[in-house]
Order: C-alpha cells, then sequence, then structure tokens
C-alpha cells in the first residue's frame, strides 16, 4: 500500500504545480533574463555529483533595478548557455525559468 500511497502524493503534487505554473503564465509578468552564473548545489547529490544552480538575472525596464532568480537544478554540461537570454515569468509569490525547455519552478526570494 505504501507505493500507491507515494504514487498518489506525487501525481497531487505535480498537479498542484502544473495549476501554479498556468496560473504564472496566464497572470504574470514576462521579463527577459541572462544567465549570469552558474554554482554547485552542495546541499544534494545526484548520481554521487553536485548538481547546478544557474542564476538569471532580470533587469526592471522600469526602474532599471536588477533581480537575481535560481533555477532548479541543472547539469553541469548546461553551462555552455552563461550569457543567453531567457524569459521568466514572474508574480509576486513565485516564478518560473523558461530555460532550455526545462521548467524551473522554484519559491520567489
Amino acid at each position: 500500500n505504501i507505493p500507491i500511497i507515494i504514487g498518489i502524493v506525487v501525481i497531487v503534487i505535480s498537479i498542484k504545480k502544473h495549476k501554479k505554473f498556468k496560473a504564472l503564465i496566464n497572470n504574470g509578468m514576462c521579463a527577459t533574463g541572462t544567465i549570469v552564473n552558474f554554482r554547485v548545489d552542495t546541499s544534494a547529490t545526484l548520481n554521487k555529483e553536485h548538481p547546478y544552480i544557474a542564476e538569471v538575472e532580470v533587469t526592471d525596464a522600469i526602474t532599471g533595478e536588477k533581480r537575481r532568480y535560481d533555477s532548479e537544478w541543472v547539469n553541469s554540461s548546461d553551462q555552455s548557455m552563461k550569457g543567453s537570454s531567457v524569459a521568466v515569468y514572474i508574480n509576486k509569490s513565485y516564478y518560473y525559468i523558461d530555460w532550455k525547455n526545462k521548467i524551473a519552478n522554484n519559491n520567489y526570494r
């Protein structure tokens, strides 16, 4: 019964993330960001290696204020993307980085 419960929990979490993502795309602001850095996430290990996190910088067109957003884990081979432009969908409490056809959902920081 435990695998069934875990499967149901994973499905529910996926559905909630998808709903949050769709609401963000429909109601959030879309800005163009630039991938400015990659850093190793030493708090996690995948296949005996630490994953990377991409830092994306967005400049507010009106105020000129710069904000940074972190992606979810990415492969070290993705570092060739540094300097590339990506779409960042933003609202007050959540953001989505459209990076290389990957969904990077994170809580707003």
